[in-house]
């Protein structure tokens, strides 16, 4: 199947989202984010660099049922939901996620968000 990338941007310099970057593609001042061919459970487009939350449910976690935020990293061959509390790793498939923010804008978010363990 041969689908478009599609990509927003972050800007360094003004602190902004661009979502029209077909020009800046070779642009150091820029953060290229990747569209990762999935919505969140309100069918809002996910990026790379979303911040995402979801419940997690008491027989996943063992203890109870809790919130869980992540971050959408590329790590070797798919996205990812890093946890931004946790060293846990979650498939996008797992939960019903809803983006919250984004690692740039709303980096308060990710506040505990420790190096990775996978």
């Amino acid at each position: 199947m041969n689908r478009p990338y599609d990509f927003r941007a972050w800007d360094k310099a003004n602190k902004r989202m661009i979502y029209s970057v077909s020009s800046m593609l070779n642009n150091s001042s820029f953060e290229l984010m990747m569209y990762i061919w999935n919505e969140d459970k309100n069918h809002k487009k996910i990026y790379e660099g979303d911040i995402l939350l979801t419940q997690v449910p008491a027989e996943w976690d063992m203890e109870q049922k809790r919130d869980e935020i992540a971050v959408v990293e590329f790590d070797g061959d798919r996205f990812w939901a890093k946890s931004c509390f946790t060293p846990d790793w979650h498939e996008l498939g797992d939960f019903y996620w809803s983006v919250i923010g984004n690692k740039w804008e709303n980096s308060e978010l990710m506040k505990g968000n420790d190096e990775k363990t996978k």
